[in-house]
């Protein structure tokens, strides 16, 4: 039987994403769901099924004199990377939603634009070049001489 194919995204209605917020709280009451309020149940189950796994085989391989939280450190590890993941999802979904429905316009780039930018970067842009330091400037206004260069031949 051939697998069903799955309508272009372009032919499905948008719809908003969950809040950040809203996901990354489910993530932390309910490991795995805050995958799921993202649209992507498996990863959600996946999250689950590792947590639980790493806990497991934590808590088998330390010893009786650890604490608790030690002994499920494994899972806790799993856990702490769910809800990162779950908010980091939420957040490019939302910003990718966002940008859909609020295009910016684009600005064209014209010659003249071009010309204006180029001459503000100019007069802001410092000369080039050494310039006198501290003790240059400080000795040059002590004496009163200024930067000239006195011509070594003076021809008339």
């Amino acid at each position: 039987m051939p697998k069903r194919k799955r309508p272009p995204a372009v032919d499905r209605p948008l719809k908003k994403p969950y809040s950040v917020n809203l996901v990354t709280v489910a993530a932390m009451l309910l490991p795995g769901s805050g995958q799921m309020l993202n649209g992507d149940p498996v990863r959600g189950i996946t999250m689950q099924f590792f947590m639980m796994l790493m806990a497991f085989i934590t808590y088998q391989v330390t010893g009786p004199e650890i604490s608790f939280v030690g002994r499920i450190a494994g899972g806790v590890l799993v856990y702490l990377v769910s809800v990162l993941d779950a908010r980091g999802v939420a957040v490019r979904r939302m910003r990718a939603w966002e940008r859909i429905t609020n295009p910016q316009p684009a600005t064209p780039v014209t010659a003249d634009s071009e010309a204006a930018q180029s001459e503000s970067q100019t007069e802001d842009s410092e000369p080039e070049g050494p310039g006198p330091t501290a003790s240059e400037s400080a000795d040059s206004e002590a004496t009163g001489a200024e930067d000239e260069n006195p011509d070594p031949d003076p021809s008339p």
